[in-house]
């Protein structure tokens, strides 16, 4: 156990402290370790994005154990949209809620598939919970599991508005003339992948009036040895001779929503750059470059 060493002062009501006096008593410990324990209580009912999308990436492996196409790496995109009052969204209403959302996400952005809501009865989303989750069962969860094998994907969303949204590597189910037996890495659907979490997060936080802030995290496996290559909209294929020397990359944000509206591309750039330097030390992943790379947005 580690040595408790750090001291807290802390001023109040006398008859608040009678109060916590007698319910640490009841409880059968002392004012300090009762104090301790309601703070660990409190933090440990916190909204954790890591442990979340841990989670979540834990239950994709399970539900997609036999679907060939999603054991070559995954990309797993999440975010926390967190408001000033701790708004959280109706869980009767979520799956109007994301339908909305990726109405107008397919406003902004070509193509989306994040957060699909399927409709059709042996795809549609439903509501389940996750007793491994910090929140155990006091936690709804809205989840959705596609297998199909040319394109399965995960997605699990909380009335909490935190999701996260699992797939295989686009370049392992595409339908393109590659060299066979090579398995490649195209920054234009890396960059897609990043601006749809990025701005699913922005519409959806719309849905709460106090929203102010968004936090993101998204893992890449599977890229050890992966090519950069170009292919985009014009459906040109080239390797570029550059090749990554690790299996997988983290990164992470919080971001205030009104920086994330002004620019939100250099968000996308701070969130991909470090897996764009797995390849080549010396490539620049700037803003720029994303708006260069994804020439169909319309707004934000």
């Amino acid at each position: 156990m580690p040595e408790k060493i750090a001291q807290l002062n802390i001023r109040i009501d006398p008859q608040l402290k009678e109060a916590a006096e007698r319910a640490a008593s009841r409880d059968h410990r002392s004012l300090t370790s009762f104090i301790e324990k309601l703070i660990i209580d409190f933090v440990g009912t916190e909204a954790d994005l890591s442990d979340w999308q841990t989670k979540a990436v834990s239950k994709f492996k399970r539900t997609m154990i036999d679907i060939k196409s999603a054991q070559g790496g995954f990309i797993a995109r999440s975010y926390l949209v967190r408001s000033k009052t701790g708004q959280t969204l109706k869980p009767n209403k979520l799956l109007s809620v994301l339908d909305i959302a990726h109405g107008n996400l397919g406003d902004l952005i070509s193509s989306p598939h994040i957060f699909y809501p399927y409709t059709s009865a042996d795809l549609k989303p439903n509501f389940t919970y996750d007793l491994e989750l910090r929140l155990g069962n006091f936690d709804e969860i809205l989840e959705c599991a596609a297998k199909i094998e040319n394109n399965p994907s995960f997605w699990r969303f909380s009335p909490l508005a935190m999701g996260t949204d699992i797939r295989p590597h686009w370049e392992d189910i595409a339908n393109v003339e590659a060299p066979k037996n090579v398995r490649w890495f195209a920054p234009y659907h890396f960059t897609h992948h990043l601006a749809e979490i990025v701005l699913h997060a922005l519409v959806l936080s719309e849905q709460l009036k106090d929203a102010d802030n968004i936090e993101f995290r998204c893992e890449w496996t599977g890229l050890a040895e992966r090519q950069l290559a170009k292919f985009d909209h014009s459906n040109s294929f080239q390797l570029l001779g550059k090749m990554a020397h690790a299996d997988s990359r983290i990164t992470s944000g919080a971001w205030d929503i009104k920086y994330l509206r002004q620019d939100w591309p250099e968000v996308v750039a701070t969130l991909g750059a470090p897996v764009m330097r797995l390849f080549d030390p010396n490539l620049d992943y700037s803003a720029r470059i994303v708006r260069d790379l994804i020439p169909h947005l319309q707004r934000y």
